[in-house]
């Protein structure tokens, strides 16, 4: 399994982020340094590096820590600043934990299986006949997404998938071989990606609701909230750069850049604030994005002066949870250091 960046869409191989519309959520104001608290998250003992996924709304981060690419990656849940080792199916295998719910339960993978990590204890989910399957996320009520091989194991035929308790559903495609399940909100609702017929056309967005596959054009469905509001990144044309991309109400909105090319909306709260990433003009670094309303916040400016003179910088924004608070990864240009961080509001 290979290293799962910041980006969302970078560490899930297939994944692929705003100007919003006032009228949607009502005017947002620019995130300011002393609103928040910056906590790096350590990796686990005898590892050098950390990256945070997914934050629930009692502020547990999970994601995974490392040590360089010649030692396994290892599922990881921090409880305040405290990382604590999710045991894989295996423990000689590469594990990540992708997504926590509200109940504390953790989906992810584990060697090439999709897992459930419930009170610690790991659970393969199954597949949809092949040898391998991913879990992208949990719904409140503990329905798992995520995409598994088919009887054969040809990575071209891996299907959307949704897991109740041990039971596998084959969501199907848009008419090609391949897509992805990657998000779910509490009234079942599912987003991801799929290949049309012929696989031909570029890669498509899209929405599963009862059952019915929407089309929602070019691009990724990365999370779906409460209210039906979708987020990923999506694009005019298939040769074109792609952007954030918000899909409300049947509309779709190109959220724009920090003035590189390329940007991802990885998640969004029922608030309507939508985190991500984008690279900064000249595409050499990226940066961690938070956008309410119409205002978009390269989160680097809130941090204090400490943390910038010791190096650090938040190179991409993965999660937020109810109350504002986001998780992803923070680089430092000193030490070549990655870790796991929360921006946590000082309301909170």
């Amino acid at each position: 399994m290979g290293r799962i960046t910041a980006s969302v869409s970078a560490n899930r191989s297939r994944l692929g982020a705003f100007v919003l519309l006032a009228s949607l959520w009502g005017m947002g104001t620019a995130a300011s340094a002393a609103a928040y608290t910056f906590i790096l998250l350590p990796p686990l003992p005898n590892s050098t590096e950390s990256t945070g996924l997914s934050i629930n709304d009692r502020g547990q981060v999970v994601g995974w820590s490392g040590a360089g690419d010649a030692a396994p990656l290892r599922a990881t849940r921090w409880d305040g600043a405290v990382p604590i080792a999710l045991t894989g199916l295996d423990w000689r295998d590469n594990s990540t934990a992708f997504d926590i719910s509200n109940a504390g339960q953790v989906v992810g993978q584990s060697g090439s299986r999709a897992t459930l990590w419930n009170s610690g204890v790991a659970t393969d989910l199954g597949t949809l006949g092949g040898t391998y399957a991913t879990a992208w996320a949990i719904s409140r009520a503990g329905q798992v997404v995520g995409f598994s091989a088919l009887p054969g194991d040809n990575a071209n035929y891996t299907h959307a998938t949704l897991w109740n308790g041990l039971t596998a559903i084959d969501l199907g495609t848009l008419g090609g071989t391949f897509s992805s399940a990657n998000g779910i909100n509490s009234a079942g609702q599912i987003v991801g990606h799929s290949v049309l017929a012929g696989n031909t056309g570029g890669v498509h967005a899209v929405l599963w609701n009862g059952g019915i596959a929407t089309d929602l054009g070019l691009g990724y469905a990365l999370k779906i909230n409460d209210l039906g509001q979708v987020v990923g990144q999506g694009s005019e044309d298939p040769a074109s750069n792609s952007h954030a991309t918000l899909w409300s109400g049947g509309t779709r909105i190109d959220l724009g850049t920090l003035g590189g090319s390329l940007s991802t909306a990885s998640d969004i709260n029922n608030a309507g604030q939508i985190v991500g990433t984008s690279l900064l003009a000249g595409d050499v670094i990226s940066h961690a994005v938070l956008w309410q309303g119409t205002v978009a916040t390269d989160l680097n400016t809130v941090l204090d002066a400490a943390a910038r003179d010791a190096g650090w910088y938040l190179s991409g924004a993965v999660a937020i949870n109810a109350h504002g608070w986001i998780t992803g990864t923070a680089s430092n240009t000193l030490t070549n250091e990655t870790r796991a961080f929360l921006l946590k509001p000082a309301r909170h």
